[in-house]
């Protein structure tokens, strides 16, 4: 997938251009209003069309992806360890890689964008940041997988080395159609791969994409929730 790739690129362009063209520096736009009602905002990348993120009656996300990237995200909820959901694959899209840039498609994924380290920050993420586009250090990604692969944790391969992780936590295996249930315990996964004590996640993002080899994927997320370890044990 060329998401990040692109994103972080395009933070530079993006910066310069402010200084010209004022009204084309935002990079994140406001999603449908009833999803900017419960906070949500579309994070669009550059030159690639946006897929579709749309509220469902009974408060389920439903994601569409036709040739198509962008990430839907929101604060965080401070003073949780654990982030509960719901998903459900329809259509996963032509097999993909998630491991080979440039054919890592993916029908859902749900990320955790932790803070950046003050003392080692870029220049395209200090400008990013400058122009109110959501700035991350470390980042978990949960990933349905378009292919056989459940179970496998990798680094992503779109951010610098120690920065990112990929997490499959379903694949085709777990069928279409119907909706499996996630609870994730990510400070003890970001422990893991990272090496260091968690700190509280910046935000949480919704994607699927299919800008690399095309055609679509559709799917929905529904109940993203933070929880306590006391309602973990409650579960």
């Amino acid at each position: 997938m060329k998401m990040r790739q692109r994103f972080w690129t395009a933070m530079i362009v993006v910066g310069l251009a402010m200084f010209m063209v004022p009204w084309q520096a935002r990079a994140a736009t406001s999603a449908a209003p009833s999803l900017s009602d419960d906070g949500w905002e579309l994070l669009e990348l550059p030159g690639t069309e946006p897929t579709d993120f749309q509220l469902s009656a009974d408060g389920s996300i439903k994601i569409l992806s036709n040739n198509s990237a962008a990430f839907l995200y929101r604060e965080a909820e401070k003073g949780f360890s654990s982030l509960a959901w719901q998903w459900r694959v329809d259509d996963a899209g032509p097999p993909s890689d998630l491991m080979e840039k440039g054919a890592d498609d993916r029908p859902l994924a749900v990320h955790l964008w932790f803070p950046e380290d003050p003392n080692n920050r870029s220049l395209s993420k200090a400008l990013a940041g400058l122009f109110g586009i959501p700035v991350f250090g470390h980042v978990i990604t949960y990933v349905w997988g378009p292919a056989e692969g459940k179970g496998k944790q990798f680094e992503n391969p779109y951010l610098d080395e120690g920065e990112g992780v990929i997490i499959v936590l379903r694949d085709n295996s777990d069928g279409v159609g119907t909706w499996r249930s996630e609870t994730i315990d990510f400070k003890t996964d970001f422990e893991k791969h990272f090496g260091r004590a968690a700190p509280y996640p910046r935000f949480v993002a919704v994607s699927a994409d299919s800008d690399d080899l095309g055609g679509q994927s559709h799917g929905e997320i529904a109940d993203i929730t933070f929880l306590s370890p006391e309602d973990t044990a409650a579960q």
